[in-house]
């Protein structure tokens, strides 16, 4: 039996490359669409390496794939569940030039945000309001400042949706690969 690259790659079935390769589609396109902000574009791109890395480990991984499944559905399912935590609560959609963006956003002002949201303020007919809806901030202030007006909470929000999103794709391709790649019949070492 050969060991090296080529062997190894060779053992990927094309089931799986299949899956791979929807996986990164789907990444490129439906999710880059639907799922992620302006500010992380480039995910879509890294998401098609992601799977693509993940296509590479299904061979060491099929052999045991319920073992497997076992250890990385929870997993998975608790990034798709930040994915879409994320996308609902801290995603502002914004019309720009009759087009729809999707924005990033922290959850706390930094001092600058507070001074920006205040000058934003005066220059409404709002007196009465106390906090600008960030929609409205964000139109003001503009998209370009949303990392000032955030700080470190959009930075956090920023990796945990960045990580989880590689992690869901990675774990996604990697779990249906491995039971398009798992022999029936073949045995898990003991």
């Amino acid at each position: 039996m050969g060991y090296g690259i080529i062997p190894y790659l060779k053992k990927i079935r094309a089931g799986a490359l299949l899956i791979a390769a929807v996986a990164a589609a789907v990444s490129k396109v439906v999710i880059k669409a639907q799922l992620v902000p302006e500010q992380l574009q480039w995910l879509a791109d890294a998401g098609v390496l992601a799977a693509m890395a993940a296509l590479v480990l299904t061979p060491a991984l099929a052999v045991n794939p319920q073992r497997l499944r076992r250890r990385l559905i929870l997993p998975m399912f608790i990034a798709l569940f930040v994915i879409v935590t994320v996308r609902a609560t801290l995603v502002e959609e914004i019309a720009i030039s009759g087009k729809d963006y999707r924005f990033l956003v922290g959850t706390t002002l930094t001092s600058t945000g507070r001074t920006m949201e205040q000058n934003c303020l005066k220059g409404t007919d709002t007196k009465n309001l106390s906090h600008l809806p960030r929609h409205d901030l964000i139109i003001c202030a503009g998209d370009s400042r949303i990392p000032t007006i955030y700080g470190t909470s959009y930075v956090i929000v920023a990796v945990f949706y960045t990580m989880s999103y590689m992690v869901f794709l990675g774990m996604f391709v990697v779990l249906v690969g491995s039971e398009v790649q798992h022999e029936p019949g073949a045995r898990a070492p003991d």
